[in-house]
């Protein structure tokens, strides 16, 4: 094999590996995790959002016609299963946020305590390919099942999800190429998502499925599924690494409780001794339940009030998806020039806030699907900016040594409150609200959030907190105390309010190196 075959660290690289066009360079300078941490990315995001966009509509089509209404009606008062037809999406989603909360945890114990986090990951894989696979079979006999595969496919796809963000720190050590790593992995994945969006509505125009609402729907889960399967094998059984474990399990512990008992301690420790990295949980959770319920909750709101096609709905999640390109972009731009990431948060989620409170105000009858495609290009823009921001906060303002203890304990946060605003959608749709006001409620979970990420203070602050800038700062001096203060910032089960924290303990170890660099010169 020539050089032109080596990633740059003397490790040869298959001859199926993608390269660039116009250097002809290995892509992501060779890393075949990289690649596959994308490949599984968009896979996973391609068959997710094929369901959002196209079985979403289709579904509640169906169940209206399974309540006995007609599918076009802008409202329908009767009952599928025990719940109105527009409330089963907003259900579903319900679901899926209290499953994948609890399942987390245990992921994480894999993660930590076990070295078979490949393994699971290839097993889940195919979990999620059985279930995906059989999506675009639904119909009016089969609409109910297809719903409940789907909640597994979702489900597991966040299990999946948990198990691949371990691997995002590993990556790349340096903040400055993680960022511009996390800025690519962003735009990447809307990209491909754009990409099978208009794919998938042009399909059905030239085919004259356009006005189709099931046949658009197997269309869409139909190119998912073939995507969804193919990118995610790829992706764990040719491209994931084995990684050994983190540490050892407790004696006497159980793998299924130590999860929870590891997410209990970490987060009581997060609170007593890193207010900055608790409040940016804090607001990671809000303003992912607010993103990730923005999506089921309009897909309903525009199928039923609106009423909106199935090719229509694709079209919303299409702009949605073109805005998060640019997002994202800006976002990684935004970070490099201004360095005032935490900043950067707050506009993302003020944008939000804005624009889902227009929309409540502004769509209020069918015909107005310019409007909502409008709106929908504005959350797509502050999404795609607000994802690419938190997660580089999520990879830089953790203490040293602890990226993937930590970096389970974001997903976590990106999940655990995932339920609560379709939950609370539902109710006041069962009560009779009108789902303009349902949906204005959106914007709360982004105030809220605002607030949490105002309370982090600077972003320099923050890092301070975790003892980033002193392990940062000895990384580049070349200074022996690299792993002491790493080793320092590791988190004990046993702590407690007065124990060191990693920032005291990295500062003393400078301040001795610094005295200890004086004491010639005063002698």
């Amino acid at each position: 094999m020539g050089d032109d075959n080596n990633n740059g660290n003397g490790e040869i690289l298959p001859c199926w590996y993608p390269r660039t066009c116009c250097k002809k360079q290995p892509v992501y300078d060779g890393n075949i995790v990289a690649l596959g941490w994308i490949i599984d990315l968009v896979a996973r995001a391609v068959a997710i959002i094929g369901a959002g966009a196209f079985l979403a509509n289709a579904l509640l089509n169906l169940a209206k016609e399974e309540a006995g209404c007609d599918p076009n009606a802008v409202e329908c008062d009767g009952r599928a299963f025990g719940i109105r037809p527009s409330s089963l999406i907003t259900t579903y989603t319900v679901v899926v946020g209290i499953v994948s909360t609890s399942i987390m945890p245990l992921v994480g114990a894999v993660v930590d305590y076990t070295s078979v986090r490949l393994k699971l990951g290839r097993i889940l894989s195919v979990a999620f390919s059985l279930f995906l696979v059989v999506t675009p079979f639904v119909g009016p006999k089969t609409w109910f099942p297809i719903a409940i595969c789907q909640i597994l496919v979702s489900s597991i796809g966040w299990a999946i999800s948990a198990l691949s963000l371990a691997y995002l720190p590993e990556i790349e050590t340096d903040k400055d190429k993680l960022n511009k790593l996390n800025a690519n992995f962003t735009i990447v994945q809307f990209a491909c998502m754009v990409v099978f969006l208009m794919a998938v509505v042009a399909a059905s125009q030239l085919f004259g499925l356009s006005e189709d609402n099931l046949a658009t729907a197997r269309l869409g889960m139909g190119s998912a599924a073939v995507l969804g399967v193919i990118g995610v094998n790829l992706a764990w059984f040719g491209m994931y690494e084995s990684r050994p474990a983190m540490r050892e399990l407790p004696e006497g512990a159980s793998l299924w409780t130590e999860g929870f008992k590891q997410l209990y301690r970490t987060s009581r420790n997060i609170a007593r001794n890193y207010k900055g990295l608790m409040w940016f949980y804090i607001a990671v959770a809000l303003g992912e339940a607010a993103v990730q319920s923005l999506v089921t909750i309009g897909i309903t709101f525009m199928t039923d009030t609106l009423n909106f096609t199935s090719s229509e709905s694709g079209l919303v999640v299409l702009c949605l998806m073109l805005g998060c390109v640019p997002g994202g972009y800006a976002s990684g731009i935004y970070i490099e020039r201004f360095k005032r990431p935490v900043f950067g948060a707050v506009l993302a989620c003020l944008g939000m806030t804005l624009g889902t409170i227009f929309a409540a105000v502004v769509l209020r009858k069918p015909g107005q699907q310019v409007t909502a495609y409008c709106f929908a290009l504005v959350w797509g823009f502050f999404s795609g900016w607000k994802y690419t921001v938190e997660r580089f906060l999520s990879s830089t303002m953790i203490p040293p040594n602890q990226n993937s203890e930590l970096m389970g304990v974001f997903m976590f946060a990106t999940q655990c409150l995932s339920w609560l605003p379709p939950l609370v959608f539902t109710a006041m749709n069962e009560s009779g609200i009108h789902q303009r006001v349902s949906m204005g409620t959106v914007a709360t979970y982004f105030v809220m959030a605002i607030v949490a990420f105002c309370m982090i203070g600077s972003y320099e602050e923050a890092l301070r907190q975790v003892g980033r800038d002193s392990y940062e700062k000895a990384e580049a001096d070349g200074n022996d105390d690299v792993e002491e203060i790493k080793n320092t910032a590791e988190f004990s089960s046993k702590s407690s309010p007065d124990v060191e924290t990693p920032q005291t303990k990295a500062g003393a170890i400078s301040l001795m190196k610094g005295s200890m660099k004086e004491e010639p010169s005063d002698r």
